[in-house]
């Protein structure tokens, strides 16, 4: 996976997602990327950030940051971002623990419906978008491609069929076992 030593720089991932913040929360912290004040390009040109990638997808709004002091980067930008939109509840994870964090959004295990195919690919594109921009470093290209991997192999070997959800096929395994809809089951 991605081999990150603090000589090339670490992760660290600061945002809200469904879990944290209404739609329009996440609305105010994705307009904040609008301004020529935008959080991303003021951690670059303050030189406090060696790439950033921004995810933006329906149900989040995430900040991914390659820097040599992940935890500080990550509490200067959750300053700003809570100075400019105050109430709103982030969550943040740093090194090993944010590129868990990223890998169960790849894997759509981190989305409002658990196994959707849809964010990984959100995630590839976010960090290819961030790539053309110049906005990525190493770490953060070592990240783009484990993660195209990732779920190139997880569409390969069938994991999921494009567009359904897990809960989807537990419930078209179901039918097609002809369990009632209303039974009480436990999957495994």
């Amino acid at each position: 996976m991605v081999g990150v030593t603090p000589e090339r720089g670490a992760l660290a991932v600061l945002g809200a997602s469904y879990r944290d913040a209404t739609t329009e929360q996440r609305a105010a912290l994705a307009a904040l990327e609008l301004g020529d004040d935008a959080p991303s390009r003021a951690l670059l040109r303050g030189g406090y950030a060696d790439g950033v990638v921004v995810l933006q997808t329906c149900s989040r709004v995430e900040w991914i940051i390659s820097t040599t002091r992940p935890r500080w980067v990550a509490d200067l930008l959750k300053g700003q971002l809570m100075g400019r939109a105050p109430g709103t509840r982030l969550h943040q994870r740093t090194n090993a623990a944010a590129i868990h964090y990223l890998l169960r959004v790849a894997m759509g295990l981190d989305s409002v419906a658990e196994g959707e195919p849809a964010v990984g690919r959100q995630l590839v594109l976010a960090l290819e978008r961030a790539h053309k921009e110049g906005t990525a470093d190493r770490t953060l290209r070592l990240l783009w491609r484990s993660v195209q991997r990732l779920v190139g192999d997880r569409r390969r070997r069938g994991i999921v069929q494009q567009g359904l959800g897990v809960q989807t096929l537990v419930v078209e395994e179901l039918v097609a076992r002809a369990v009632a809809l209303d039974a009480s089951v436990v999957v495994i």
